[in-house]
């Protein structure tokens, strides 16, 4: 199933630039697995995800850890984006503990 929203992006985002969102509206946190969030990521296709991390190695690290194939995403500095859009994001740190 892709989703069909387009001004609502999948916006993928790091543990370093998570603050940025405090105080931005309403957000709901919840753990998952690497399993989980891949699958969340494949429920979108290519153009309807904007990767905002804020280190480039970020994007290698992680899409390899997790198993998802590379992709020619988009990338965008997080403050430029819609609030309203949909946020996954990847603790990093918390999760290879």
């Amino acid at each position: 199933m892709k989703s069909k929203d387009s001004n609502h992006p999948l916006l993928l985002l790091d543990n370093s630039n998570m603050n940025t969102l405090f105080n931005e509206g309403e957000f709901k946190c919840t753990n998952m697995s690497f399993e989980e969030a891949r699958e969340i990521i494949g429920m979108y296709d290519k153009d309807e995800i904007i990767l905002c991390f804020s280190q480039p190695d970020t994007y290698d690290i992680i899409f390899n850890y997790i198993g998802i194939p590379k992709k020619d995403y988009q990338r965008k500095k997080l403050y430029y984006l819609i609030i309203k859009s949909k946020i996954l994001v990847i603790d990093w740190c918390e999760s290879s503990k």
